[in-house]
């Protein structure tokens, strides 16, 4: 998980670039935030859903979404980044214990030549502040 120091705007954004060097068949992403999140490859935004994921009990589960990304990446360098933001995971809200968002996500790229790449969430990825702050 990455986890922001404090709950202060302006909302986060999250970076990583890799390289493939070989071709490859299939990729999927999987992410899972307690807030909601937009999925970025080479500066392309995934899909158009909104306020993704649904907002659920976070007493009870913290839901994921599976993107398939395999039409985005390219031979060469790559960069994932995701977009941050508060949602329903807000101090005071029901199953909330820690200050968001929060996230994790991996990546596995299925190579042709049998091989899998996975990046996961991790101190390696550059954090920055994005334009956006929340309301209240």
């Amino acid at each position: 998980m990455v986890r922001l120091q404090n709950n202060s705007p302006p909302l986060p954004w999250l970076r990583r670039t890799f390289d493939l060097n070989i071709i490859h068949a299939r990729a999927i992403a999987h992410v899972s935030s307690l807030g909601y999140h937009e999925l970025y490859i080479n500066g392309k935004i995934i899909d158009d859903s909104v306020l993704t994921p649904a907002v659920c009990d976070f007493e009870k589960r913290s839901l994921y979404r599976a993107y398939d990304i395999s039409g985005f990446l390219e031979k060469g360098r790559n960069c994932i980044a995701l977009w941050l933001g508060r949602g329903g995971y807000a101090r005071g809200m029901p199953g909330v214990i820690h200050d968001g968002p929060l996230v994790a996500a991996h990546v596995s790229i299925d190579l042709v030549d049998g091989q899998r790449k996975r990046i996961k969430t991790d101190n390696s990825w550059r954090v920055r502040a994005s334009s956006i702050t929340p309301i209240g």
